[in-house]
């Protein structure tokens, strides 16, 4: 019910409240034993306050240091991959009307499957 929920404080008042850490994966925060108080949190021992609300803890963290982290992604595409990757995003780029998009996906292709990057000449391969 809480995963399902995702609600930004839980409160886990068991015996054992560490053995549901696993189970536990949507909250803005988690409060384990009953010495846990939300007091605590917010005011000392370290965690943030600002935390994920209306169900956001389902994709999202509380305000921590990885908010403000660097995190550097790339991609990379071989020629195998241009030709594979074309026809779909040439057409999904003229569905859209993106036409430089669709350009920059046709001209990148040494053996183009679509005879255009025009939308009515993007017909996609029968696969």
């Amino acid at each position: 019910m809480a995963n399902e929920l995702a609600v930004e404080h839980v409160e886990v008042h068991t015996e054992a409240p560490r053995e549901l850490l696993d189970d536990l994966r949507n909250f803005g925060t988690l409060f384990l034993g009953e010495n846990t108080a939300n007091v605590f949190s917010d005011k000392l021992i370290g965690t943030n306050h600002t935390l994920p609300t209306q169900r956001s803890a389902r994709h999202t963290n509380g305000l921590s240091v990885h908010a403000v982290v660097k995190k550097q992604t790339y991609q990379e595409v071989s020629d195998e991959g241009v030709s594979d990757l074309e026809p779909w995003a040439t057409r999904q780029s003229t569905i859209e009307r993106l036409d430089g998009h669709a350009k920059s996906s046709f001209v990148r292709s040494q053996s183009n499957t679509l005879p255009s990057y025009e939308a009515s000449e993007t017909e996609l391969p029968n696969e």
